[in-house]
């Protein structure tokens, strides 16, 4: 460490272009400075020294990986490590012309070239000797105090764990011991009933006795007759005592008749629960198979419109291929025509050839037959005659066309050269103006360039000659196709220079706008994208946590059992629902829908509980959780609740009497006179044991406690 210094840190830059745009970078955002290493030639052949307290650094630190070791190579050349300072110096001394860049000593000392020696060790005061080495030990050595730390937690848990499985067990034998008690309490309030009946049979009996004897006491003057009446007496008393006896022997008869009856009526109803288990098995399975068949018409209504969608795309892609298809049938007969017209223009000049070359074999076979032609001369003479009359008329219509383009075009046509015309019309025309590179003077003006041309060259006298035997029935038709086109134009806008430079100006306006959205565009969906990913992320990393704390406390409620929470679609976590599995010791249901009311309500406690331990909330208020719970699970209840009020603050509202006495303060509203409603409330000293008398401060509550810390 003491040897590397700054260079720890380094980075490995390959591109040395890189580096100079890297540190102007650094500068202009403030960033600090950094240390960059480039790669560079070692000399293999360096010298070593002969003492042995002097050990290359290139022996003693190796790189992890062999892509590294010439840039570790490159930091550690050069460099060596001593055992003592006192020790080099002496060596130094020795050896004046030893060659090396740094030393470092075993306690921390840096000997320098230049003759710089660096000592100490100890930080100043108030501030903490940090460094990567020691900030990696550090890292080290918490994730191995954090690795003992969590065993001994899940010892701990272990230990807990089996506390509470043994807590259980006593209050299990407490709960069977509290049964037999009040057996035997009922058998005993039976006994005490008949022996008050048989108590009150007797005082029947001395009552009739006590009557006989003042019937014998009004009857003494007839001995005779009192005599036999006596007899009678104690023969009824007998009568009596022996129906006595045959009634209790019926009664216990009754009695036996009514516990079978009773035995009877326990087995019905537990057929009837069993019957009405079976029931509610079979309503919940309908009720499966009737949300499975939402669930599969809801993606049948989804799959109708994703078809639906699609076939309206299907039918806007049909429309667009029509219209490209059109476009290019266009551009095809567009080609088609263009190549019939190349194709004329190429028959038209063999035409000419042709021509020209049968003229002049006419002219060769015409001075050959001159003598005979002589004869034929009156004949020709009139057919003179005849041309010079057409003549005169096609001068008269050329003198009328000469001076109808001198009105219409300002031009004189006697002094057309018609050939050269002829030759410059086959000439290719550039563009005559490019409104897209006009300034904004020349938008101003709105005046034109001067048209530029593809120049053949000038025409030879063969081409002039060639001219002569023009074939102008074609040329006239063109003419009239571009004078045709050329008015189907219509009139010239002399402002479409400036409407041009608006148009161009607010479409480069548009342009600009429709970039930028686009760009935020893009912008929003990567940081939509970000925190979906982030999102999932902490989702992901606190749905697990909260599982492992669920199956925790569902088996310390439950004392057993298996739990899980399971994504339904792992695939998007966001929009996914959750299963909660929740099967106690004993049962293999595999719904939670099909367990009892205490058994569901101690498995949201579970997974309430669960959910503090990631993120405690500093408020809970539970409203008569307990209602459906045993006393076996009340306890257990109070006993999570109890132990969670060292993160949080607990409102319960209950009428339960183990929770009300697990609590610290009580709250409750009573009253005792008509329409007047009053506050009472209570707070248990657990060092005297008393309780003592508080005033609320939730106003308007109804019967509550609260377990508080």
């Amino acid at each position: 460490e003491n040897l590397l210094g700054a260079a720890a840190e380094a980075i490995v830059i390959d591109d040395t272009t890189k580096i100079p745009s890297i540190v102007a970078a650094l500068d202009e955002k403030n960033l600090g400075r950094a240390v960059l290493q480039v790669k560079v030639s070692q000399d293999p052949k360096t010298s070593r020294p002969q003492d042995p307290s002097l050990r290359p650094a290139v022996d003693v630190i190796r790189a992890k990986s062999s892509e590294h070791a010439n840039y570790v190579a490159a930091l550690l050349s050069g460099c060596y490590f001593a055992d003592t300072l006192d020790a080099f110096l002496s060596f130094w001394k020795d050896n004046p012309s030893f060659d090396f860049i740094l030393v470092a000593t075993a306690t921390g000392e840096l000997i320098d070239r230049r003759g710089l020696i660096y000592g100490g060790r100890k930080a100043p005061k108030g501030k903490k000797e940090t460094s990567f080495f020691q900030r990696e030990n550090e890292i080290r050595q918490l994730k191995q105090t954090l690795t003992t730390e969590n065993d001994r937690l899940t010892a701990l848990n272990v230990s807990a764990m089996s506390i509470q499985q043994r807590m259980d067990e006593n209050e299990v034998d407490t709960e069977e011991r509290r049964r037999r008690v009040a057996t035997l309490s009922e058998e005993l309030s039976a006994l005490q009933a008949e022996e008050r009946s048989a108590r009150q049979i007797l005082a029947s009996n001395d009552d009739a006795i006590t009557r006989q004897q003042k019937q014998v006491d009004e009857l003494e003057t007839s001995q005779a007759l009192a005599l036999e009446r006596m007899e009678k007496a104690r023969a009824g008393l007998t009568e009596k005592e022996t129906e006595i006896e045959s009634r209790r022997t019926g009664i216990a008869d009754l009695e036996k008749q009514l516990e079978e009856r009773r035995a009877a009526a326990d087995t019905a109803r537990d057929s009837l629960n069993e019957i009405r288990l079976e029931l509610a098995t079979k309503r919940q399975h309908l009720q499966m198979l009737d949300s499975a068949l939402g669930s599969i018409r809801n993606e049948l209504n989804d799959t109708r419109s994703r078809r639906d969608t699609r076939i309206q795309e299907l039918d806007a892609m049909d429309s667009q291929i029509e219209e490209m298809t059109a476009q290019a049938t266009t551009a095809r007969a567009r080609a088609a025509q263009l190549a019939e017209t190349v194709l004329a223009a190429q028959q038209t000049l063999e035409t000419d050839r042709e021509r020209h070359s049968q003229l002049e074999r006419q002219i060769e076979q015409t001075d050959a037959s001159l003598r005979d032609e002589r004869a034929t001369l009156h004949e020709n003479e009139n057919q003179l005659k005849n041309c010079e009359v057409r003549l005169t008329e096609e001068t008269s219509q050329c003198a009328f066309l000469s001076e109808k383009v001198r009105t219409d075009y300002q031009y004189d046509i006697t002094t057309l050269d018609w050939k050269r015309q002829l030759w410059l019309a086959d000439e290719e025309f550039e563009t005559k103006i490019n409104l897209d590179e006009l300034n904004d003077d020349e938008e101003g003006d709105g005046s034109p360039k001067p048209r530029a041309r593809k120049n053949r060259g000038d025409p030879t006298d063969e081409d002039l000659a060639a001219m002569d035997d023009t074939d102008w029935p074609p040329l006239v038709r063109e003419i009239s196709d571009l004078r045709d086109r050329i008015n189907s134009m219509g009139a010239l806008n002399l402002a479409a220079i400036e409407e041009y430079a608006e148009l161009r100006e607010r479409y480069n306006f548009l342009k600009t706008q429709s970039d930028d959205l686009w760009n935020s565009k893009n912008e929003l969906t990567k940081a939509i994208d970000e925190i979906n990913q982030t999102s999932q992320q902490l989702f992901n990393d606190t749905f697990e946590q909260i599982r492992k704390n669920f199956v925790f406390t569902f088996e310390r409620l439950f004392n057993g059992g298996s739990s899980d929470l399971q994504l339904i679609a792992a695939e998007d976590p966001l929009d996914s629902g959750i299963e909660i599995i929740a099967r106690p010791p004993g049962t293999k249901l595999r719904s939670i829908s099909l367990l009892s009311g205490g058994q569901r309500t101690m498995t949201a406690v579970a997974l309430l509980f669960a959910i503090y331990m990631v993120k405690p909330s500093p408020f809970c208020v539970l409203d008569e959780l307990d209602a459906p719970l045993d006393d076996a699970n009340v306890g257990r209840f109070t006993d999570i609740v109890r132990e969670f009020t060292r993160y949080s603050q607990f409102l319960v509202v209950t009428h339960n009497k183990r929770t009300v006495s697990a609590s610290d303060t009580i709250y409750g509203v009573t009253m005792q006179e008509r329409g007047v409603t009053k506050l009472l409330s209570m707070r248990f000293n657990k060092d005297t044991g008393d309780t003592e008398e508080v005033q609320p401060d939730l106003p308007g509550i109804k019967p509550a406690l609260v377990m508080a810390r």
